[in-house]
C-alpha cells in the first residue's frame, strides 16, 4: 500500500507491507520446503524402484546382483536419514518456544564420548583427532541438543577432511562462556556460501562427493539459537573451522 499521508497514515503503510512482505517470504519458504523435501525423496526412491526392477525383470546379470542390492541398501539408509533429520527439524521447531531443559554438564566428556562414537568414520578415512581442551569446563545447557551439536559438526569435518589429514577439535574458556571449535583440512568453502551454510537443505560440496541432506548445520543453528549463543564458520586456504559458544556454569 503506498506510505503516504500523515505520520500515523505512513508508519501504517509501511507497518502493513512489512508484514506482507514477510507473509510473502514464508510462503516462498515453504514452496522452497517442499519442492526440496520431494527433490531429496524423489531421487533414491527412483533409484531403488530401477535396481529392484532390473533385478526382478532378469536384466541385471546374476554376478552384479549383489552389488545392486548394496546400492539400494544405500539409498534405503539415505532416506532413513532423510526422515530422521526431518523428524529432528519438526521437533526443533514445533518445540521453539518451549523452555529449554538446561543441567550443568562437563562440555569435554561429553566431546570426548561423541568423537569416540565416531570412531569407525575416522578411521575409515585415515584421520587423526587432535584435542586441545580447557580442562573441567562447565555449562549450562541442554545437553542432548549440544550433543546433537557436537556430533554434527564432528561428522560433517570427517566428511570434507582429505583423507589422511587432521581434524583439531578445541574447547577453551572465553570470559564467561566456553567457546568450542572444530576445524578440517581440505576445500576452502567459498566466501559468498559461508552466511548460507546454516540455511535448511544448503548444501556446499566444497568440490567433494557429499551424501549430506542440507539440514545438519540448521539443526546445528537452530539448537545453539535457542541456547541465545551464536555459531559460525571461518574457511581460507582450504582450512574449515565451526565454531560455536555456550554459558559457563
Amino acid at each position: 500500500v503506498p506510505e503516504e499521508g500523515g505520520d500515523e497514515l505512513a508508519k501504517l503503510g509501511a507497518s502493513f507491507n512489512h508484514m506482507a512482505e514477510e507473509l510473502e517470504k514464508a510462503e516462498q519458504r515453504r514452496r522452497d520446503f517442499i519442492a526440496n523435501i520431494s527433490h531429496e525423496l524423489k531421487t533414491p526412491m527412483t533409484n531403488i524402484s530401477g535396481y529392484i526392477d532390473g533385478i526382478l525383470d532378469g536384466v541385471v546379470p546374476e554376478e552384479k546382483k549383489e552389488q545392486y542390492l548394496q546400492v539400494v541398501s544405500s539409498e534405503v539408509k539415505r532416506l532413513s536419514r532423510l526422515v530422521t533429520h526431518m523428524l529432528e527439524v519438526s521437533r526443533m521447531e514445533a518445540d521453539s518456544e518451549l523452555a529449554l531443559n538446561c543441567q550443568v554438564f562437563d562440555l569435554c566428556e561429553s566431546t570426548r564420548l561423541t568423537v569416540l562414537g565416531l570412531e569407525k568414520k575416522i578411521n575409515d578415512r585415515n584421520l587423526d583427532i587432535e584435542a586441545d581442551f580447557d580442562e573441567g569446563i562447565k555449562v549450562l545447557a541442554e545437553k542432548d541438543g549440544i550433543t546433537r551439536v557436537i556430533y554434527n559438526l564432528v561428522d560433517n569435518a570427517i566428511k570434507y577432511s582429505d583423507e589422511g589429514t587432521t581434524i583439531k577439535i578445541s574447547i577453551k574458556k572465553q570470559g564467561k562462556k566456553a567457546l568450542f571449535c572444530v576445524t578440517d583440512s581440505g576445500k576452502t568453502i567459498p566466501p559468498d556460501e559461508i552466511n548460507l551454510i546454516f540455511e535448511r537443505f544448503h548444501k556446499t560440496d566444497r568440490s567433494r562427493k557429499s551424501e549430506g541432506l542440507g539440514l545438519g548445520l540448521y539443526l546445528v543453528k537452530s539448537i545453539i539459537g535457542r541456547h541465545g549463543e551464536d555459531v559460525w564458520c571461518e574457511s581460507a586456504a582450504g582450512v574449515t573451522s565451526m565454531y560455536f559458544t555456550l554459558p559457563l556454569a
